[in-house]
């Protein structure tokens, strides 16, 4: 460069944290990559339907095992279920479930489904699959690959007898063609609520539906051209299914009735919305994309009352962690 010409210089950064080494700030003698990833790491956290245990992964080393923890005992320590389950990262991997007697926890391990004892035992494994969600004590929903034609299938199966039977099978009018993921059983266990994605869209949409357990039969509750809605999540009566859309640019919580009615949008916060749930005094919670802080919380009115001009939601924020928790 010539005598009196000038250079810029840049330096990536995310949330002010420097990504670029810096002689001014040199690493700490005690940092080793190899301690940070021999550093246990539960995720992946789930409760039982009474509230009272839960089960998480911990990834530690070269394993990703399951464990289980009694809340309501006061002195009690997790306990490692399973024993030398290979590494998993986050996103590839499925969450652990308790069935509602709390006798056993189902997990997904090398593309099958796993039933291991909550007191303490070997593992069996049940049937090929994934994503498992209880339907009560005695059966399963899983998602199923198929290789015919690379589509993704709901299944539901029996634990005393593991042959997967197709969840939905009565389409009528609708696309019976496309992926099926994201299945959530029903609080009385009839019908599952799950996202659909068309295969004739080439994948630009998808939409709730949601299929009854014992007959098959399909409805449709929502669904844009060209846009998504998913992750449905049941309230604790049944009667509504909050998910997530991308309608108004960002994927903002919406709430829909059983039945497909009083389809409204619950907020408005210009973010994409993750990890929501249902409280079982009948709130919304959620995580904001970006608000690492703090998660919110609606509480939905009822379909009935917001016809008659009631709020449809009274929503408030609190700060996340341990105390946070509600």
């Amino acid at each position: 460069m010539g005598e009196g010409g000038s250079i810029w210089v840049g330096k990536d950064e995310r949330h002010g944290v420097l990504a670029q080494p810096r002689s001014d700030a040199p690493r700490a003698s005690h940092w080793r990559l190899e301690a940070i990833a021999h550093t246990p790491r539960p995720r992946s956290l789930t409760l039982s339907p009474d509230r009272r245990a839960a089960a998480f992964i911990e990834d530690a080393g070269d394993r990703s095992d399951v464990w289980l923890l009694d809340l309501e005992a006061p002195d009690a320590v997790p306990r490692r279920l399973t024993t030398g389950r290979d590494p998993m990262p986050y996103w590839e991997d499925t969450a652990p479930r308790i069935s509602p007697d709390g006798a056993a926890v189902a997990y997904a391990d090398e593309g099958h489904i796993w039933l291991v004892p909550a007191a303490g035992g070997p593992p069996r494994k049940l049937v090929e699959g994934g994503s498992p969600r209880w339907i009560g004590p005695d059966r399963l929903l899983i998602d199923v690959e198929r290789e015919e034609d690379r589509t993704t299938r709901l299944a539901v199966v029996d634990v005393a007898d593991p042959w997967p039977r197709r969840l939905a099978t009565g389409h009528g009018d609708l696309d019976p063609h496309g992926d099926e993921g994201e299945g959530v059983p029903s609080p009385d266990g009839t019908e599952v609520a799950y996202t659909f994605t068309p295969r004739a869209h080439q994948s630009r949409s998808s939409e709730i539906r949601t299929a009854n357990v014992d007959t098959g039969e399909v409805r449709r509750l929502t669904g844009e051209p060209d846009m998504h809605d998913g992750g449905p999540a049941w309230s604790p009566d049944g009667g509504t299914i909050a998910y997530a859309s991308e309608r108004s640019g960002f994927y903002e919580l919406h709430l829909v009735g059983r039945d497909g009615a009083d389809d409204r949008r619950l907020t408005s916060a210009g973010a994409d919305h993750t990890e929501h749930d249902w409280h079982r005094t009948a709130r919304a919670s959620w995580r904001r994309a970006g608000s690492g802080t703090a998660s919110t919380w609606c509480r939905s009115t009822p379909p009935t009352a917001a016809r008659r001009g009631s709020r449809a939601a009274e929503c408030g924020t609190r700060p996340s962690g341990p105390r946070a928790a509600t």
